[in-house]
């Protein structure tokens, strides 16, 4: 069992009081990952997010898009609402990046492939962004946000307390966005 000093040590520092601050003109790149986004709003909300609103929300809270990319797993053929989906986004201006439903077994049991597809690009494309705006809870987007908070990136992450690891939020401070509270300007209006 492991000392309270080195679990301690273990966990991130809450990063809210260092938060760079937001040059006059930034760069916002926006990434979803799809499969979090889609099993956020069905278990963890209960009710669901119109993407066109949420980027009318973002546009006037944080700061117009310049890319946007919204990663999709692959669950097997395409149905209809999920092709009618895919390419609405695409109609939004999103980059849909489709991937094959890939998945391995490690020492934690069951994982995927699309969240290390995120961290790659997030990675790879940090200097066409200023300020990388997130859709996802997945704890396993931690290290790749610590690493952005270490080169001065600006972040910000939308989730929902209910589905973000603890971890995640104890590092994210107000660079997080609850959905629950701004259910108002996002939430899908009904047909």
């Amino acid at each position: 069992m492991e000392s309270s000093k080195e679990m301690s040590a273990a966990a991130p520092v809450p990063v809210a009081s260092v938060t760079p601050v937001a040059p006059a003109y930034e760069r916002i790149e926006l990434v979803i990952d799809g499969q979090n986004f889609y099993y956020l709003q069905k278990q963890g909300l209960e009710w669901f997010i119109d993407p066109s609103r949420l980027l009318d929300y973002i546009d006037e809270e944080i700061g117009k898009c310049e890319n946007m990319t919204y990663y999709h797993r692959t669950v097997g053929d395409g149905q209809n609402a999920e092709e009618n989906y895919l390419r609405a986004l695409v109609h939004m201006g999103f980059h849909v990046d489709i991937n094959p439903d890939r998945t391995y077994f490690n020492q934690h049991g069951k994982g995927g492939s699309l969240t290390a597809k995120i961290c790659t690009d997030i990675g790879f494309r940090h200097n066409n962004y200023d300020h990388l705006v997130i859709v996802s809870g997945d704890g396993d987007l931690l290290h790749a946000i610590m690493k952005l908070h270490a080169m001065n990136k600006r972040y910000t992450v939308l989730s929902t307390k209910k589905f973000i690891s603890h971890e995640m939020l104890a590092f994210l401070g107000n660079n997080f966005i609850d959905f629950e509270e701004i259910r108002a300007d996002v939430e899908k209006k009904p047909n």
